[in-house]
């Protein structure tokens, strides 16, 4: 009983030692290591929440909003446009199939921006990826919305 006992001590100490090594590092580091990783993209043209931010705020990528015009106009992305399903036609005049396009919706099981994309595509645009958090992931990293 007392050798599983120290085993059981050793093991603590060596986890407690980890974790203290761990904050340290993260201390001095510029760039901190994160303490958690979120969960890969669930596709390959799906795009995450950092990158979104990114290419919005470089503005190199169109982005529209795959929702209805009330919902769009409640607060959207800044920079994005909307573009309903089922006003996909007017898709060019917005912007040139040759730009990286992002859209996306209210949240991860919101099945319209994945219309808008495959409707996209069939309209000869290159690079469409979806950002599956939407709204709902904006929103909750307290990012600001235009209206």
């Amino acid at each position: 009983m007392s050798k599983l006992l120290d085993v059981l001590v050793g093991v603590v100490a060596l986890i407690v030692l980890g974790v203290c090594l761990g904050i340290g590092h993260n201390r001095f580091r510029q760039a901190p290591l994160p303490l958690w990783f979120p969960p890969p993209a669930t596709h390959p043209w799906d795009i995450d929440l950092p990158s979104v931010r990114e290419q919005v705020r470089l503005h190199t990528t169109v982005v529209f909003d795959a929702r209805n015009a009330q919902r769009f106009q409640s607060g959207h992305l800044p920079g994005a446009r909307n573009l309903p399903v089922d006003q996909a036609s007017r898709a060019p005049s917005l912007a040139t199939t040759r730009q990286d396009v992002i859209v996306y919706c209210d949240n991860p099981g919101c099945p319209k921006a994945d219309g808008l994309r495959l409707l996209l595509l069939q309209q000869g645009f290159q690079q469409v990826r979806v950002f599956r958090g939407g709204i709902a992931a904006w929103n909750r990293e307290g990012l600001l919305l235009e209206k």
